[in-house]
């Protein structure tokens, strides 16, 4: 199960319990640690609740000194925050603190199950219950998409999963095959969606169209690639993970002279990330190629939105339809193969694999059609990527 969407459960019973999901990724060490920002510890998107008159009184609470600015001076002394996470959490953090409230994750606990005695009655009473689940089992977005963190627990997929952390919901979903209602001929129909921060990429009017094999059934042209690394990173110095971002620039550039959609490969290497030892994503990828796709270094929605029109995400490999596309493939084996363009562009088979060194494959393409897409495609010569939206720092920046 996934949800995008903020749920809640309610059933009736004694205990005093909600159960909730964070967005911690090693809760064991950060959880209720007030280094961190408030809205890590408790993600408001999954949340179960035993009615009881302590668990809604803790509800009241909350919504008395939170729902409005004016109650919030007035009324609890809290602080209004249109970002319903935070300030949640930041409640259920106060209630800690002050003893009003225990919480739980696995093995450990928080806080004390009993409240001191007030009042003329001098009685103890029971706290509300606040138990974290793990991101192992019911993940957030972080924990599913990319660190793939619920095979530590031997599981095939967790329970739950938020499709929170990640821009461009509809790519991830996509890609990691949970996007239920694809329709393979009514999608490339769609008009291009003209972002403003991030404008779709313009090119030649001969170049700006979607070619089809077949008007009749509707079969698309798409094209293949795997991220090697090329030759020519040893000549112009170049790192790995430059060599696999050439490719991948390379690769869209020949499919466009191609006017074929480039099909997003999924095998770059995921170890030169800085966070693959430190986020111990060694147990959790059988290779670290497996499913390692462009967006675990880059910025999917800018480059989505820039370049979407062009290609189509790596999980598209694994529908049904394109594996069905994929029985008629053939092969580019060398660049030397292709002497003329427009014959190229009229090759046949739905689904082209590249075989070759694709950067070479697109140096001789830029012959053939004697100028080149790499301006239109990448006026500029580099990308910056919006780390803020992934930083995640102890203390605040």
């Amino acid at each position: 199960m996934w949800c995008s969407c903020r749920i809640h459960f309610r059933t009736f019973g004694w205990m005093l319990t909600w159960r909730v999901m964070t967005d911690h990724l090693f809760p064991e060490r950060d959880l209720w640690d007030p280094r961190w920002r408030d809205e890590e510890h408790v993600n408001t998107g999954f949340m179960f609740a035993r009615a009881s008159h302590r668990s809604l009184q803790l509800v009241h609470d909350f919504i008395r000194a939170h729902h409005s600015p004016w109650d919030a001076q007035t009324l609890g002394g809290g602080i209004f925050d249109l970002f319903d996470q935070r300030i949640f959490s930041s409640f259920l953090r106060r209630r800690l603190e002050s003893g009003e409230c225990v919480s739980h994750m696995e093995n450990l606990t928080y806080g004390s199950r009993w409240r001191s005695p007030s009042g003329q009655s001098g009685e103890w009473s029971e706290n509300p219950s606040i138990r974290v689940l793990h991101p192992d089992v019911i993940a957030h977005g972080g924990s599913f998409f990319w660190l793939r963190s619920w095979r530590r627990r031997h599981l095939e997929a967790p329970p739950v999963a938020h499709a929170n952390f990640g821009r461009n919901k509809q790519y991830f979903l996509r890609d990691r095959g949970l996007w239920f209602i694809e329709n393979l001929t009514e999608r490339f129909r769609e008009p291009v969606q003209y972002d403003e921060y991030y404008p779709p990429a313009l090119l030649p009017e001969e170049q700006d169209e979607t070619i089809r094999v077949d008007d009749e059934n509707d079969t698309w042209r798409f094209l293949l690639y795997e991220p090697r690394g090329t030759s020519t990173c040893s000549t112009w110095n170049l790192d790995p993970l430059a060599c696999q971002f050439l490719d991948l620039a390379a690769a869209l550039e020949v499919a466009v002279l191609l006017k074929r959609r480039l099909v997003l490969p999924d095998a770059f290497d995921c170890s030169l990330l800085p966070m693959w030892d430190a986020y111990g994503m060694s147990s959790t990828f059988q290779t670290p190629h497996e499913g390692c796709t462009f967006d675990y270094f880059a910025d999917a929605e800018g480059f989505t939105k820039r370049f979407g029109h062009l290609l189509v995400e790596a999980g598209l490999k694994k529908s049904p339809d394109f594996l069905r596309l994929q029985k008629a493939s053939a092969h580019l084996g060398r660049a030397s193969d292709c002497q003329d363009l427009p014959l190229a562009r009229a090759f046949g088979p739905a689904v082209l694999e590249v075989l070759d060194n694709v950067v070479t494959l697109r140096d001789h393409l830029r012959q053939l059609d004697g100028r080149g897409l790499d301006r239109h495609l990448f006026p500029c010569r580099w990308v910056e990527m919006d780390t803020e939206s992934y930083a995640r720092r102890a203390g605040g920046w």
